[in-house]
């Protein structure tokens, strides 16, 4: 059964409300408070190269989400809200994406973040999900970097490298 974006933009809309944005459900947000010390990245995972054709959409959806909040943590920030974007095949499972959709909703929430946005697309290759993560540093905090790293210090890692 192939998937539908106007069924799956209705079935979106039925999310709660969020408390992070004042109007949400677009390709963009306006968020409700303004970030003093505002944290973003994006991560994505690719069909067949981060994860297999046919792993579990909640798997799937669970690691585009903590890939994008881990880089969060990373930097010392607090998560405040992420932006999905859905590039799936024409011949996809609607109920799948739905699945993956609803994964990387429970995660984000799971950590203190809403899902406020995003994008979903139609398109020919592998399905596709970039999680665009927003935080917020707080006051006072410096982000950990490469670049200040002095030798000694402890470098903590909770998996592999790149993947």
């Amino acid at each position: 059964m192939s998937w539908n974006e106007d069924s799956l933009h209705r079935w979106l809309a039925r999310w709660p409300k969020r408390r992070a944005a004042l109007e949400a459900g677009n390709d963009a947000a306006v968020l409700a408070k303004a970030l003093a010390r505002p944290v973003v990245c994006v991560d994505t995972v690719v069909e067949g190269v981060h994860f297999e054709v046919g792993e579990r959409a909640g798997l799937v959806g669970h690691k585009a989400c903590a890939r994008s909040l881990s880089d969060l943590a990373a930097t010392g920030a607090n998560p405040r809200a992420v932006l999905i974007a859905l590039r799936a095949p024409r011949d996809a499972n609607e109920t799948r994406l739905r699945q993956l959709l609803a994964a990387t909703e429970r995660t984000a929430r799971a950590f203190g973040a809403e899902v406020v946005g995003g994008d979903t697309t139609c398109a020919s290759g592998p399905l596709s999900l970039s999680v665009t993560a927003v935080g917020e540093l707080e006051r006072g905090l410096v982000a950990p970097s490469r670049r200040r790293a002095r030798a000694g210090q402890v470098v903590v890692a909770t998996g592999a490298f790149g993947g």
